[in-house]
């Protein structure tokens, strides 16, 4: 299927012309369902030896007139870490859950759901901080400040429970882990009886079927709580496999009926808060382009980078990625050769963007770009040449954003 992109709109507002019209075309159909956001920055953190210095500004998020206003309102998910509550004061706590709760914005809270074996096995091993008591404390202290605990992200406990290695490993099976992690639940449901349970779990090449493996879970946690996963993240290891099996991932969630979810995010070895945002941004932008975007794109950092989140109108800032994901995707479906173009052109969260019109100019092009060809003869003596693209110049005084990528020309 032939697939053009365009670059992203403001939601509510047409699409505007990058060049001069060679191809107009009505954009038909109906909205589907928009990804739920999710928003995780890095948070100041004490964890065993380790300490996370966290976001400079993070507590300014959740002041009355942070710059961030209109992006927050396209937020549906907050998570926060299991430790950072238990560790945090309770009027900062207090300040976070009633900025969520006037937006409407669900909080989500993340941890390792596993207690040790009797053989010590899982001590001191990520995923291994549960346990009823242990998820009954955070609920109750959540709920003793005005907040409410509507999502819980497990911290990988399949991969740490029964996939890694090392000299604590526990190796257990799918439904070992489920019946360990099953207490955390019932601690959790003590004070939220409503609150989901969901899954993130890494994506990477493994000597073995991980996809088989992962569904294979989905199975066990049904048989052993009564209930489905209610979402399942990945935390796609990128350009080491990960990518390259995020469909196969999918397709396997969607024939279980479990909430498919990515984490869109830069490396621990970005050197700014610029090149993490670009890392995430060309993330979401490359599997998006290609594929139905999931049900829950989570933006979530846990490395040094990025230290500022805020304002959302300043490039390289963590609510300005947020910013960008919400104006929305503009697609056609399909171009059959010599007939009409048809597709949808939505905002962030699903909605039609009725009367807009999209010109094209287009020749040749493969994998989803546009190539634009001029044909001549370049002069005697000619050392340089200067390209210039016009946004916004032929559409009677329009104005708006547009993301335009620009590749080396080629003679």
């Amino acid at each position: 299927m032939t697939m053009f992109r365009i670059a992203r709109a403001a939601a509510r507002r047409p699409l505007l012309p990058l060049v001069a019209a060679a191809l107009l075309a009505a954009v038909t159909g109906t909205a589907s369902a928009a990804p739920r956001v999710w928003f995780g920055p890095s948070v100041p953190l004490q964890h065993g030896q380790y300490r996370i210095q966290g976001a400079d500004d993070f507590s300014d998020l959740f002041k009355a007139d942070a710059p961030w206003q209109d992006t927050a309102s396209r937020i549906q998910v907050f998570k926060l870490y299991g430790t950072y509550i238990l560790q945090t004061p309770d009027d900062q706590l207090s300040a976070i859950f009633k900025f969520l709760g006037r937006r409407h914005i669900a909080l989500a809270v993340e941890f390792g759901p596993l207690t040790p074996g009797d053989d010590k096995c899982g001590t001191g091993v990520e995923g291994f901080s549960g346990g009823e008591a242990q998820g009954a404390t955070l609920a109750r202290k959540v709920k003793s400040l005005g907040g409410e605990i509507a999502f819980v992200a497990m911290d990988e406990p399949l991969w740490f429970g029964g996939i890694a290695d090392g000299s604590k490993a526990c190796k257990w099976s799918a439904r070992e882990i489920a019946e360990n992690a099953n207490a955390t639940v019932k601690g959790v449901h003590s004070v939220f009886p409503q609150a989901v349970f969901g899954d993130i779990e890494p994506l990477r090449r493994i000597d073995g079927d991980l996809i088989g493996r992962y569904a294979e879970w989905i199975d066990a946690w049904k048989e052993a709580t009564g209930a489905p996963l209610g979402f399942f993240h990945a935390d796609v290891l990128w350009g080491r496999g990960g990518d390259a099996m995020l469909k196969e991932f999918a397709a396997m969630l969607q024939q279980k009926g479990v909430p498919f979810g990515i984490i869109y995010n830069g490396d621990s070895t970005e050197t700014s808060d610029a090149t993490w945002t670009d890392a995430a941004r060309r993330r979401y932008e490359a599997y998006e382009a290609d594929n139905p975007p999931p049900a829950d794109a989570v933006f979530q950092s846990w490395n040094p980078y990025p230290k500022q989140l805020l304002p959302d109108t300043q490039p390289g800032t963590f609510t300005n990625l947020l910013r960008g994901y919400s104006r929305g995707v503009a697609r056609f479906a399909s171009v059959e050769p010599g007939g009409a173009v048809s597709g949808r052109l939505e905002d962030g969260q699903g909605r039609p963007i009725a009367g807009a019109t999209v010109a094209l100019q287009a020749k040749g092009g493969s994998g989803g770009q546009l190539e634009q060809s001029v044909e001549g003869t370049v002069p005697r003596n000619a050392a340089k040449m200067m390209i210039a693209w016009r946004a916004n110049t032929e559409c009677g005084g329009c104005s708006g954003d547009a993301d335009v990528l620009v590749r080396p020309p080629r003679f």
